[in-house]
């Protein structure tokens, strides 16, 4: 059994990063931002946070940073139409059907999006899934070529043995011959 370090990442320590940066890229702040803001929490340093989402978790999350970095520029140009239209008292679609239908269609990407994503995670750990069994297959061939080498090797070495010990009688046997002979 392998002890657990001290300073290794829980999957909840992992989900609360992921959470945490991509709500900050949505809101258009940024990684250094949420790695301080992660780091307080689990009490550990904005640089351990940093490396742990560069070095593991962001590979995992390509496709929620770009939906989130999309809902950044959405969510900007939404301030800027606020901007704009307080600004500019001209009257402006904003009916509450309308606004409830653009909430709908806002909804509606993002779910698309989402179940997209998901999608994507359930092939890859299925695709992971099927390589681990390849790999725990190929473990296990390997550890049967390495048992069969061994014994053709300690075959090799018993007919060796053998083999010495037939050089030898017929040098005896040689030398007997040569005996009787004279």
């Amino acid at each position: 059994m392998t002890a657990l370090r001290q300073d290794a990442w829980s999957e909840e320590e992992d989900l609360m990063l992921a959470d945490i940066v991509l709500k900050n890229i949505r809101e258009g702040r940024t990684q250094l931002q949420a790695f301080e803001e992660v780091g307080k929490k689990l009490e550990r340093t904005s640089a351990a946070c940093g490396f742990r989402w560069n070095a593991t978790i962001r590979k995992k999350y390509d496709e929620a940073v770009k939906i989130a970095k999309q809902q950044k520029k959405k969510h900007g140009n939404d301030k800027k139409i606020e901007a704009i239209s307080a600004e500019d008292p001209s009257p402006a679609p904003s009916t509450p059907k309308h606004k409830q239908r653009q909430a709908e269609t806002d909804q509606s990407l993002n779910l698309g999006d989402v179940i997209t994503y998901l999608r994507k995670l359930e092939k890859e750990e299925r695709d992971n899934s099927s390589l681990q069994e390849s790999l725990a297959k190929e473990q296990e061939k390997t550890q049967a070529l390495t048992f069969e080498k061994e014994n053709l090797q300690q075959e090799l070495e018993r007919l060796r043995d053998d083999y010495k010990s037939f050089l030898s009688l017929l040098d005896r046997a040689r030398e007997w011959k040569g005996e009787k002979e004279t």
